[in-house]
């Protein structure tokens, strides 16, 4: 008798999803995510609820930081990041705030199709497309403890739809941290050393390093600088959310 896929595999989660929500949708017509009425587009949100979406305007062209451009930062300016840019549509505040912690805690795996069609229609046409898409890693207690990674489930819907490979093992983390929303600043930047390790050498010329959210930037400063070996890579990350 053939095995049962587990659900919490890294490998199977995506297609497991994709195809229960193929199957519900037969049985039981879509309804909008947030407000539970009819949603009248793609990515699974009515027109009213899409409207009142956060959207993050005049950001740092670096960081993403809301309402801190046209110009870098402040930040970006005195300490340069090891990636490109970082391209967030969103600002997490609520309700994409809501919608991003029920998927992490909540395990509503059936948000991650939306949020990435969300990131899609906002950005995929002015976005550069990278050779390869590199998910923020999660160690493997909290994976366990998850059943899932929410930035290796939503990079492979945006890469399935802009035909971009996402690689799961380019970068791990082998240590554990505590959840970001109880550090300060000061401690996210001083845990992250030595957090995250690159398994093979980077060749591409352009990557994208994928997560939900982005918050004091510096996992995204540290996967990136693990990616960051070769003159010739550059990185850019992608996220759903920046925090304000």
């Amino acid at each position: 008798m053939m095995a049962k896929r587990r659900l919490n595999h890294p490998e199977g989660l995506s297609s497991y999803t994709t195809r229960l929500t193929a199957y519900g949708d037969r049985l039981v017509p879509p309804i909008c995510l947030l407000c539970y009425s009819a949603p009248d587009s793609g990515h699974g949100l009515c027109s009213h609820c899409q409207s009142i979406l956060s959207i993050n305007r005049n950001p740092c062209p670096v960081c993403a930081l809301p309402h801190h451009g046209p110009l870098p930062c402040r930040r970006c300016r005195e300490n340069p990041p090891p990636y490109r840019a970082i391209v967030a549509p969103f600002v997490y505040a609520k309700p994409m705030s809501q919608l991003i912690r029920d998927l992490k805690f909540q395990h509503r795996l059936e948000l991650i199709r939306p949020l990435a069609k969300l990131w899609l229609e906002a950005l995929a046409p002015m976005a550069e497309y990278p050779m390869r898409l590199i998910p923020v890693p999660m160690d493997r207690r909290s994976l366990r403890e998850r059943g899932f990674n929410p930035a290796v489930e939503i990079a492979r819907v945006i890469g399935r739809n802009l035909n971009i490979a996402t690689d799961v093992k380019r970068v791990v983390k082998v240590r554990r941290t505590p959840p970001q929303s109880t550090l300060s600043a000061k401690q996210r930047a001083r845990i992250r050393s030595g957090v995250f390790q690159p398994i093979a050498p980077t060749t591409e010329r352009l990557i994208a390093v994928v997560d939900d959210v982005v918050t004091s930037t510096e996992t995204a400063r540290t996967v990136a600088g693990c990616l960051c070996t070769d003159n010739n890579t550059s990185v850019v990350v992608w996220a759903i959310a920046r925090t304000p």
